[in-house]
């Protein structure tokens, strides 16, 4: 009999870079969040509220001031949420 000890490692999550812009004045409706993906991998979908653009390089315009929550899902059943 042989015994082994396998380890399976965790996956890397993939690098994520914001890049936000305020809207140019009170009540205005032009802001923007950039968010590029540094991964060698593709099926990025991301998410900003309930608008989604798929690649590793994408833009949201027309946003007014607030919180936004940012979900970049790949792969299969993979998530990174931020807020």
């Amino acid at each position: 009999e042989v015994e082994y000890t396998v380890e399976i490692p965790v996956p890397d999550a993939p690098a994520v870079e914001y890049t936000i812009t305020d809207p140019t004045c009170f009540g205005a409706a032009d802001g923007k969040i950039r968010v590029r993906i540094n991964d060698s991998g593709n099926g990025f979908n991301v998410t900003v509220n309930t608008i989604t653009q798929t690649g590793k390089n994408v833009t949201f315009d027309n946003l007014p001031a607030g919180q936004y929550e940012v979900v970049i899902s790949y792969g299969t059943n993979c998530a990174i949420t931020d807020f």
